[in-house]
């Protein structure tokens, strides 16, 4: 049961479904579970359009209501690995009552290279994240269907940026105290990366 945490464009969604492949267990992309709401166009799915098209973090209320509906679907017996939750306190308190967390992992970057890197990323028409140079597409998505996020403009990817150090910080340093947390720089390649948690987690 690992959480991964760190600024967008570190890579952590990345290193969430290589780690969970590697321990065979889901991969929880809170991004994911939110855009598929989103997808279905119920009324909760409406309400984090609105917040994701401005920019904004989805509030507490709605992202644990959205986890909650994941857990009750049994699919985390085995493991998870939880990709962007928690972000605030309130939801690292929410998460403690869901489940218990054995390792968080953190990865870090700098502003200006969370900015840099957002600068390429694209979403696919299958709604997957690609990125130009270090996650390019499969052959068979035609580069002209890759989308910009509206949200990855330099502005607002330092928004979230503030947003995140505000927020997500504090639930770094609450983890840290239960020496939980495993740091790892986001710069070298993916498959260092994913190899040096994979050392530091299971040996």
């Amino acid at each position: 049961r690992i959480v991964i945490l760190g600024p967008q464009g570190s890579g952590k969604g990345t290193q969430a479904e290589l780690l969970a492949k590697r321990l065979r267990v889901p991969a929880v992309s809170m991004g994911q579970l939110l855009r598929d709401e989103k997808a279905r166009g119920t009324a909760l799915g409406r309400t984090i359009a609105r917040r994701v098209d401005r920019g904004q973090y989805v509030p507490s209320s709605i992202a644990i209501r959205v986890l909650e509906r994941w857990f009750a679907r049994g699919r985390a017996t085995r493991g998870f690995v939880l990709d962007g939750y928690p972000r605030k306190l309130a939801q690292l308190r929410h998460l403690d009552r869901l489940t218990s967390i054995d390792a968080a992992v953190v990865i870090e970057l700098s502003d200006r290279e969370c900015i840099a890197r957002l600068a390429g990323r694209r979403i696919g028409p299958d709604g997957r994240v690609y990125h130009l140079r270090f996650q390019p597409p499969p052959t068979s998505v035609p580069p002209s269907s890759l989308q910009l996020r509206h949200d990855d403009t330099p502005a607002e990817v330092r928004k979230r940026l503030r947003e995140h150090h505000r927020y997500t910080d504090p639930v770094i340093r609450a983890y840290d105290q239960r020496g939980l947390v495993h740091r790892f720089s986001g710069r070298p390649s993916i498959a260092v990366i994913a190899r040096q948690i994979a050392a530091r987690l299971l040996g």
